[in-house]
C-alpha cells in the first residue's frame, strides 16, 4: 500500500495531504492507529522527536520516504 492508501484507509478520504494534522478531524486515537499502520506497512519506528516535527501528512509522507530511504 502506499502513504496515501493507508491514509485515506485509516483516516478517511477527506483528509489531505496539506491539511494540518492539528487541525483535522481526527482524533488521538485515529492518529495513533494511522502511525502504527505506517510503521507496520513500511517496517519503520518513528521517534516522538520526528513525529513532533511533522506539521502536515504531507510532512509525515516525507518522514516515511526518507526513513525507508
Amino acid at each position: 500500500m502506499t502513504f496515501q492508501e493507508i491514509m485515506a484507509e485509516e483516516l478517511g478520504s477527506a483528509i489531505e495531504l496539506h491539511e494540518v494534522i492539528d487541525d483535522s478531524a481526527i482524533d488521538s486515537l485515529e492518529y495513533l492507529q494511522f502511525i502504527l499502520s505506517l510503521e507496520k506497512e513500511f517496517g519503520v519506528k518513528f521517534s516522538e522527536e520526528q513525529l513532533s516535527k511533522a506539521r502536515t501528512y504531507a510532512d509525515l509522507q516525507k518522514l516515511v520516504s526518507l526513513t525507508i530511504q
